[in-house]
């Protein structure tokens, strides 16, 4: 009981600090507020991870610096997700399906023209596959096929543009 009283009490000597932190992360009131919420939450479920005696400020910032990181990381995926499924990008795609095609048959010519040893790796990353499937499938390290494929992009860059 008295180490949930110590425990408590530390949390209550930080909570001014923790919510100016929050509002340093955060562009908004609500946003600030629900970070700081969700950090107090998480202090109070791993207080038995905190060792006494060490740094409660910098071990409650770390967790709120974290929580806020790991939010940005969902919010810039869900941005990217949403932008990718956008109804007007598939409409505009499935206008330009002719025009596109056409650029994508340009640039499959201009790859058959490399050696194989650049044009499989492109060909594969187009397809869906991995580097690392890429590298298995040829017999090859990630570093080459990245280097293969970098290679390439720069050779069809140049071949494009002229």
């Amino acid at each position: 009981m008295d180490v949930i009283m110590n425990f408590e009490a530390l949390i209550d000597s930080q909570l001014i600090y923790l919510k100016q932190l929050a509002r340093n992360y955060t562009s908004s009131e609500m946003a600030a507020d629900d970070l700081f919420q969700d950090t107090v939450v998480r202090i109070w479920s791993n207080q038995d991870k905190f060792e006494m005696g060490t740094n409660f400020k910098a071990w409650s910032s770390m967790i709120m610096r974290n929580l806020f990181i790991n939010d940005y990381r969902k919010q810039k995926k869900r941005r990217n997700d949403s932008a990718y499924y956008d109804e007007e990008k598939i409409e505009s795609h499935i206008e330009n399906s002719g025009e596109q095609k056409m650029i994508y048959d340009d640039l499959l010519n201009e790859i058959h023209t490399l050696a194989t040893n650049y044009s499989k790796p492109l060909e594969l990353f187009y397809e869906g596959f991995s580097y690392r499937e890429i590298a298995e499938d040829m017999g090859i390290s990630i570093g080459t096929v990245k280097s293969r494929m970098h290679s390439a992009r720069g050779y069809l860059k140049q071949r494009l543009a002229s």
